[in-house]
C-alpha cells in the first residue's frame, strides 16, 4: 500500500486537534509536506531506517532521563515544536518531558509506519498505551488507559544528530482520558 494512502487512512480516523473533526487531521500531514521543497517527493521508509531507530531510541531514553537524552540525541540549536505550536529548546522540552513522565506510564509504543520526507527530514507515526497515574498540568490522576497515536516530524543533520521535530499527538483521546476539559491546560498554554 501506498504511503500516501497509509497515511490518508491513518490520518482521516483521529481527530488530532479536539472539536475540528477530521478536516483539521489532515493539516498535521500538509503542515510536514509544506515544510519540504516543492522538488521533494515523498517515499515510504523502512521502520528499520538508522533515523527511525535513533528516534525510537531517544524517545524510550526520555522516559528515564530526558535531559540525558536530549543532550546525547540533539544539536545544541535543537528546536521542539508542540502539538499547539510553541516551540521550545533542550530545556525546554526536558521540562515537558518531565511532565509526561510524571503524570503517564508508557506501557507500550509500537511505531505504525514511517516515511522520507527529503532534506534530512522524516515522519514516523507511533501507536501508544499510557496510563494517566499522577498529576498532568493541574489534573489529579485517573488511573485510566488509554490508546493514542502521535505523528512526528524529525529533521536530522548530516553527522544523524536530530535539529528539530514537531509531534502531533491525539489531545482529545487524552482530555478524554483524565477529565479534562481545557485544552489550554493540557497543552501547557495557561
Amino acid at each position: 500500500m501506498a504511503v500516501s494512502n497509509l497515511l490518508g487512512m491513518t490520518i482521516q480516523r483521529r481527530q488530532f486537534i479536539a472539536g475540528f473533526g477530521v478536516a483539521a487531521a489532515a493539516v498535521p500531514f500538509a503542515a510536514a509536506c509544506s515544510a519540504t521543497s516543492t522538488e521533494s517527493t515523498i517515499s515510504s521508509l523502512s521502520l528499520s531506517d538508522q533515523r527511525v531507530q535513533d528516534f525510537l531510541k531517544y524517545r524510550e531514553e526520555t522516559r528515564s532521563d530526558p535531559a540525558k537524552a536530549i543532550k546525547d540525541y540533539t544539536t545544541p540549536g535543537f528546536v521542539y515544536t508542540s502539538s499547539s505550536g510553541q516551540k521550545f529548546d533542550q530545556a525546554g522540552l526536558s521540562s515537558r518531558i518531565n511532565d509526561w513522565v510524571q503524570g503517564f506510564t508508557l506501557e507500550k509504543s509500537d511505531p505504525l509506519w514511517a516515511a522520507n520526507l527529503g532534506e534530512g527530514r522524516i515522519m514516523i507515526s507511533t501507536s501508544d498505551s499510557l496510563v494517566n497515574n499522577g498529576s498532568f498540568r493541574g489534573q489529579p490522576p485517573s488511573n485510566k488507559q488509554f490508546q493514542t497515536e502521535s505523528l512526528f516530524t524529525v529533521a536530522f543533520d548530516p553527522e544523524g544528530k536530530i535539529e528539530s521535530y514537531t509531534r502531533f499527538a491525539d489531545y482529545g483521546a487524552l482530555a478524554d482520558s483524565i477529565g479534562a476539559t481545557s485544552l489550554s491546560q493540557l497543552h501547557g498554554m495557561d
